[in-house]
């Protein structure tokens, strides 16, 4: 007789249809956290990163939400950072929840990644941050605005001016590492890395070690902020001092 697996936690992520990072992202978490379940939906959406472009996803979120089974998901979530920051956070989770149409009584909590973003770093006790995008500049002074209305001092920022998914993905350590040292300096207290699409989680480690500050990456906090709603408080090490610490 078939036997449904119980798992510890189910974490439910609406992606952007060209998303190409989280997925690998939380494999990498998933081999740390056992008998937790990640699953994804995407919603359509137009290649180029723009604001028309997410005013445009904004309809489908709430498609997306809905896609899941009733009753599976323990914590539901949207994953875009500069989206979320552009729609604005509560928008996003309500739109979420409208998806959803109120039948769940297993799920917890909703949220985002700029969310997420924001919740970590405050979790760190971060006031005085270098930041580094991969966004065009219109994207980047809304992320900008947001951390200024937080008590979030962004002392140096450094753009990447790119218009594309599968070219964010593309972004190499050694050009992180340079676009870091470029940002970095005494007054700083950490250095935020945004976006989903970079693939940054797998080198926090190495980066903090290197930059001898804290390191929080989108995805990284994104995932550390879902399991933490979902109850588990495990703290892991190989995923940055949040994860460590927290």
């Amino acid at each position: 007789m078939y036997k449904k697996e119980k798992f510890r936690a189910v974490l439910g992520f609406v992606l952007c249809q060209t998303d190409e990072t989280m997925e690998y992202n939380t494999r990498i978490i998933g081999n740390k956290f056992e008998n937790v379940d990640f699953r994804f939906t995407r919603i359509s959406m137009d290649s180029k990163l723009n604001k028309k472009t997410y005013k445009r996803m904004e309809k489908n979120i709430a498609k997306g939400s809905n896609m899941f089974n009733s009753n599976t998901i323990d914590v539901l979530s949207f994953v875009c950072t500069s989206c979320c920051f552009y729609l604005g956070i509560e928008n996003v989770n309500k739109k979420l929840l409208q998806g959803r149409n109120n039948k769940d009584n297993k799920l917890r909590s909703i949220t985002n990644t700029a969310e997420a973003l924001l919740k970590a770093i405050k979790k760190m006790g971060l006031e005085n941050i270098a930041l580094l995008t991969p966004y065009i500049n219109e994207l980047n002074e809304i992320e900008l605005d947001w951390f200024k209305k937080e008590g979030i001092n962004v002392l140096n920022y450094g753009i990447m001016e790119l218009n594309y998914d599968r070219d964010i993905s593309k972004v190499k350590k050694e050009y992180i590492i340079k676009a870091l040292e470029k940002l970095d300096d005494d007054n700083i207290e950490g250095f935020v890395i945004s976006c989903t699409s970079l693939r940054t989680l797998q080198w926090i480690d190495e980066l903090e070690k290197e930059f001898n500050k804290t390191i929080i990456t989108s995805n990284q906090a994104h995932l550390w902020y879902a399991l933490r709603l979902s109850g588990i408080k495990e703290r892991k090490k190989g995923l940055g001092k949040l994860f460590k610490k927290y």
